[in-house]
């Protein structure tokens, strides 16, 4: 065969695939059934078999619900929603319904937030018009959310932001818990040698007109191995719990102090890091002088930090407690240096910025109605011009951006930060946040994602803030030697 031939034909056979793949419907999300496991409740407690019934939904020997959660509280509300979707399809009270921190399979990725991130108007991307009526949407938007929800599929991006949690497992975790519903229905009428259709759901049990019924733990494992045959969601007359006022899952450890933050990582043997950057953009230290701060007790080294995913570059004092790397960073005696091209003028970027505004066409995100006619038809203009902050303190965190990074011989072994994008306690290799995902667990056996304090942007970047710059991995300064 001629290389021309060969060439040719392989980029055929390669368009057929690309085009066969692209008509294909998504992936499903819902994982699989599982063999049951267990996890151990404490020294003095005993063991809870939990099934799983999908790749969302398992259900312990108790009855009770345990939902994978690969979204990041930061106090949004979004552990409470979530798990609302899936205590209404499967008729269980909220109460009933514990969160697992997910793992790192891409049937978690959000594939809303990257459809969301499509450059198409709220207006023209929305199924419905404003009178509620069902609209054709154009083919473009159409084809972009089909193309963009299969990739992100195959990417599984775990990540938490721009409101798309709910919008996200709107669909997933109604099916997963119907799915898990339709298995357990399935397998009472199986065991009972009774119609399913005569069987009913209520708080978490599956009863008979006849007297016979059984909690789910008690039909779970055999529900494992169930097909759950036609699946259909509820009808929106009888939601119970969907549009209504619930209480907020994750408010009471909050309150009484056990509710676990990024800030709260203890590690054995751990040392704290408390980092100054230069407070210029562009900018970086000139002289440094640390040794008032390395002779002070507690103190264990200086470690310099390069410029990194946007920061300016500076310096970390790494202590035995956080007060002493606190106080040994701010003795250090430094001199930040402006960037070459001069110091940034906040007026002068404005003047540029409305300069920028009469001599630039710009992009039109939206446009509807005749704009230019009904302006020069006007009797009256009314020009004004609106000025607005950059929005990260808005996004600023209720409290110190961190991370906390595990060494040993020199290899990274984990890092943890309650952060949006993956995040948790996480070790490198895999997806994530912090570059894969494997979780410490409770008492319970519950797997665990630091707490958020409210800090969007700040919480979605661990990776900038501390879990890309552990203690050590930079220059050293020595106790007694000086650095500059």
């Amino acid at each position: 065969m001629k290389r021309r031939t060969w060439l040719l034909s392989a980029a055929g056979a390669a368009g057929a695939l690309v085009v066969g793949w692209s008509v294909l419907p998504a992936r499903s999300r819902l994982g699989r059934a599982g063999r049951p496991w267990q996890a151990k409740a404490g020294a003095d407690a005993p063991e809870l078999t939990r099934v799983v019934l999908n790749g969302w939904i398992k259900i312990a020997a108790d009855g009770s619900v345990v939902l994978a959660m690969p979204r990041s509280e930061m106090g949004q509300g979004v552990h409470t929603a979530l798990a609302m979707l899936v205590a209404e399809e499967l008729d269980v009270p909220l109460a009933r319904v514990s969160l697992e921190q997910a793992g790192a399979d891409t049937i978690y990725g959000n594939v809303a937030m990257l459809v969301a991130s499509l450059p198409f108007h709220p207006l023209e991307a929305a199924a419905y018009s404003e009178d509620g009526a069902v609209k054709t949407r154009p083919t473009t938007i159409r084809v972009g959310e089909w193309m963009v929800g299969k990739i992100a599929r195959e990417l599984g991006i775990n990540a938490t932001g721009g409101s798309s949690s709910v919008a996200d497992a709107w669909d997933v975790l109604r099916t997963a818990a119907a799915t898990a519903r339709a298995s357990l229905l399935g397998a009472a009428s199986l065991d009972w040698k009774l119609p399913v259709a005569e069987l009913s759901v209520s708080k978490g049990v599956i009863s008979h007109p006849s007297g016979r019924s059984a909690h789910y733990g008690e039909l779970a494992k055999f529900a494992a191995a169930t097909p759950p045959g036609e699946v259909t969601l509820k009808s929106r007359k009888d939601w119970k719990l969907i549009g209504q006022s619930a209480p907020r899952q994750d408010l009471p450890a909050k309150v009484n102090g056990t509710a676990m933050f990024g800030l709260d990582v203890r590690l054995p043997g751990m040392l704290y890091a408390a980092v100054r950057l230069c407070p210029m953009l562009g900018g970086s230290p000139g002289a440094i002088d640390p040794n008032a701060a390395l002779a002070q007790p507690g103190v264990e080294r200086m470690v310099r930090l390069p410029a990194y995913a946007g920061s300016t570059a500076g310096f970390a004092m790494v202590g035995k407690t956080w007060w002493h790397a606190q106080q040994a960073a701010l003795a250090v005696q430094v001199d930040w240096q402006q960037r070459p091209a001069g110091a940034l003028d906040s007026r002068q970027i404005e003047k540029e910025l409305e300069a920028a505004l009469g001599r630039e066409e710009g992009f039109t995100f939206y446009s509807k109605g005749a704009v230019d006619a009904a302006e020069a038809a006007a009797t009256r203009k009314i020009e004004a011009l609106y000025r607005a902050p950059l929005s990260g303190p808005c996004h600023a965190g209720a409290h110190e951006l961190h991370g906390a990074s595990q060494r040993r011989q020199g290899v990274d072994l984990g890092a943890h930060a309650g952060a949006a994008n993956g995040g948790g306690h996480c070790r490198p290799g895999g997806r994530g946040g912090a570059g894969g995902c494997e979780f410490e667990r409770d008492a319970a056996g519950r797997r665990l994602r630091p707490a958020a304090g409210g800090g969007l942007c700040g919480a979605g970047r661990a990776r900038r803030h501390g879990l890309r710059r552990p203690a050590g991995a930079a220059d050293l300064v020595p106790r007694g030697r000086h650095h500059a």
